[in-house]
């Protein structure tokens, strides 16, 4: 039996003892560097059986279903992007798009100083077509909540919004636009935490989606929403978050 695998432009003829071998290389492509389409080419019988695998690097994973940020000040935007493109399917959302939304339409000044709050993305997505609230919550009773929504986190000194995807056993499970996918121990998380979730729902013509799931009231927690002039004050400054 015998196999190529194309990648990066380069043919190499590889002798297989068993399919197993095939899956076992497939995994190590997917930890390779450049992301490719794997072509594998398997004789069986005296018959030619042709096989193409896209594959994708580690590094690709690590942001896979994640806008990544192209400025030190546009993480809001980017995580603002990352729920409506890949949770709501809202394929025409970019980062830049955004930006430029908020910086058209918003104070000017007060963004050269401080950069984006929690309230220009409240305004962008409103602008949109979405509801849009900020809640303060207590950090036991993340994990009931079943849609990823918006926090503001302290990291070294700086400022920086990321997406909660979800909290399990013990675990925040984050999709953070300068990193990428990252998982920690919830009270690290509760440690960087303002306490805080900025949430985005369907449009207004959708009833699919709630914070919570189950009933309207009967498995509701007690929340206190925030108001737009404190949302106002969570600002991520320009160059105020390093990679």
């Amino acid at each position: 039996m015998q196999a190529r695998c194309v990648a990066s432009g380069r043919e190499k003829p590889m002798r297989l003892g068993s399919a197993l071998f095939i899956t076992l290389m497939t995994g190590l492509l997917i930890a390779g560097q450049p992301a490719c389409a794997a072509r594998f080419q398997i004789r069986v019988g005296g018959q030619a059986w042709m096989i193409r695998q896209p594959v994708k690097s580690l590094k690709d994973l690590k942001f896979d279903n994640i806008v990544r940020q192209k400025t030190d000040f546009s993480c809001g935007a980017a995580a603002l992007a990352t729920i409506m493109s890949y949770f709501y399917r809202d394929r025409d959302v970019t980062e830049e798009r955004i930006v430029r939304w908020l910086v058209e339409n918003g104070d000017r000044e007060l963004i050269r100083r401080r950069g984006f709050s929690l309230l220009d993305l409240k305004h962008y997505a409103e602008n949109a077509g979405y509801r849009a609230a900020g809640y303060r919550i207590p950090v036991e009773k993340l994990e009931r909540i079943r849609i990823p929504t918006i926090t503001l986190l302290t990291i070294k000194g700086y400022t920086h919004f990321v997406v909660l995807n979800a909290v399990r056993n013990g675990k925040a499970y984050i999709a953070d636009p300068a990193m990428g996918h990252r998982v920690i121990p919830l009270d690290e998380f509760a440690t960087s935490w303002n306490g805080l979730v900025f949430a985005v729902f369907g449009r207004e013509a959708s009833t699919s989606y709630d914070l919570f799931a189950g009933p309207p009231a009967a498995n509701r927690i007690a929340l206190w929403q925030a108001n737009d002039l404190l949302m106002r004050n969570l600002f991520i400054g320009a160059g105020e978050f390093r990679r």
